[in-house]
């Protein structure tokens, strides 16, 4: 679809890239999107533990998948407060931000479903909820498919309109909108023809939340994915870190032909084993264990913060931590393979789809 546009074809998006969406200040967003999925797991949690009528025995498992995608984007967050961080990997942390995008946009329907569970409101509420959600996925794939066709439109060329027409009446922001008012409508037009406690209807009220956070942001996730190729693909749109901020050596090192170090550089790591052109900069297989190993490193962490996270867990590190710290190690091993040689393929995808 991108193979024959060019880096004029982008050309309104460096702007965005270099003003709105600039490397220093992205870990804003991912340090509000952590605090408000914070407020929302906390209170998924405690309502939880608190509620009586809270009783599905999927809870504890949705509780625990919560608080892994917050450790999850935690770790990465933390790492971009560093400003050497920030410049050396904008690639990364333009992937970070299409996930946590995603992840944030529909964060906050977990906690919808438990006030549905905990009012004992009506099937219909919960449903309605369900058909939202489904819905805002379509829409993100409709908002997707309509960005990539407005880049081979030439709409980011320079004097581009970008994704949406705002001086057009017919303008396609209408759609989210015409989505969001007709799930909404069919909601309150259900409420004002329910029977029995309005308490049970609470919920709806979340719902709208849920509604207008996740429609909002499938309008806006298709030019963070086009930005995350554009750094993938374009040199040029990775912004210059301020002078002294690298050394000349390191400079030269980042810039100059050799070897690549695993440990500094995972995803180039990566893409250099899925064939990509490095301009002469090259990986080992040490490079490659590397990556592997800082991988389940991270996977270990999250293990040790699951098992902390419990009662039981907590007893089963006391009482055999070594063995724990080995059958931990091993299976660290294990699930970061299985997350990484899908992203090798990925990678390998886009190097034949787009000749890189």
């Amino acid at each position: 679809m991108f193979r024959k546009t060019t880096e004029e074809d982008y050309y309104e998006l460096q702007l965005i890239a270099r003003n709105r969406l600039h490397p220093s200040g992205l870990p804003v967003f991912f340090l509000g999107v952590l605090f408000f999925e914070a407020s929302l797991f906390g209170a998924t949690l405690f309502g939880m533990k608190m509620s009586e009528y809270v009783t599905d025995p999927i809870w504890p498992k949705i509780n625990a998948m919560n608080w892994w995608i917050f450790a999850v984007q935690l770790i990465p967050t933390l790492g971009f407060l560093n400003k050497r961080i920030r410049y050396r990997h904008q690639t990364l942390q333009a992937v970070l931000l299409v996930v946590t995008a995603f992840v944030f946009s529909i964060s906050a329907y977990s906690f919808f479903f438990l006030i549905c569970e905990d009012s004992r409101s009506p099937d219909w509420v919960s449903r309605m909820g369900g058909i939202a959600l489904a819905t805002g996925g379509a829409l993100l794939i409709y908002s997707a498919i309509r960005g990539f066709w407005r880049v081979r439109r030439g709409e980011f060329r320079k004097g581009g309109k970008l994704l949406y027409d705002f001086q057009n009446k017919k303008s396609a922001v209408a759609v989210p909108l015409i989505c969001a008012f007709t799930v909404l409508a069919l909601c309150f037009g259900r409420y004002a023809n329910a029977e029995g406690d309005i308490e049970s209807l609470s919920p709806l009220g979340m719902l709208v939340i849920c509604i207008l956070l996740q429609y909002a942001i499938a309008l806006v996730l298709p030019e963070f994915i086009l930005l995350a190729y554009c750094k993938m693909r374009f040199k040029s749109f990775r912004i210059a870190a301020p002078p002294g901020l690298f050394t000349e050596t390191e400079l030269r090192r980042m810039n100059e032909p050799g070897k690549m170090n695993g440990w500094s550089m995972p995803i180039r790591t990566l893409k250099f084993w899925a064939g990509w052109n490095m301009q002469g900069k090259k990986a080992s297989f040490g490079s490659l264990f590397a990556v592997w190993t800082e991988a389940a490193g991270i996977v270990l962490l999250l293990l040790l913060l699951l098992f902390v996270s419990y009662e039981d867990g907590r007893a089963t590190l006391l009482d055999d931590f070594g063995g724990f710290l080995l059958a931990s190690a091993v299976i660290s091993y294990g699930v970061s393979l299985a997350l990484l040689l899908p992203l090798q393929f990925v990678l390998w995808m886009v190097k034949l789809f787009f000749k890189k």
